[in-house]
């Protein structure tokens, strides 16, 4: 008899600690799962990063203009692309006008813009971003 209690109560101790590795749901959907927003963050971080080290390049005189412009306009489709994903993700309402790529991280949108601290989208009204903090 006490042997039979003593594997119940193992039973019960691995299932409870077991549960949350299997309460994990994998999406089979295409829904993004936090990991993914991290991924996407670091992505968004590393754009802004490859943009102001290229405008450093040319502004020393390491790249040429036109290396400079087709690099920058890649770059800027690149954030642009990651900044639109994380959008979707934390459900930020899409609008109706579109934004070129080479206008867009510098001028944004009249309704949404991009921190150009973070790149986190504000509305124009505000003076401050709600996620880090800096001055729009």
């Amino acid at each position: 008899m006490l042997l039979v209690a003593e594997i119940l109560l193992l039973g019960a101790t691995l299932y409870i600690i077991a549960l949350p590795l299997l309460g994990q749901k994998v999406s089979t959907t295409g829904e993004l799962t936090e990991n993914a927003l991290s991924e996407l963050m670091y992505k968004k971080d590393a754009a802004f990063i490859a943009l102001k080290d290229l405008k450093f390049d040319h502004a020393t005189g390491k790249i040429d203009e036109v290396d400079y412009e087709e690099m920058k306009t890649r770059f800027e489709s690149d954030a642009i692309a990651v900044l639109k994903q994380i959008d979707d993700y934390r459900g930020v309402p899409k609008t109706k006008e579109t934004v070129k790529p080479a206008e867009a991280i510098a001028t944004a949108d009249k309704k949404v813009r991009y921190c150009h601290q973070c790149g986190v989208s504000t509305v124009e009204t505000h003076k401050f971003c709600s996620d880090c903090g800096a001055k729009l």
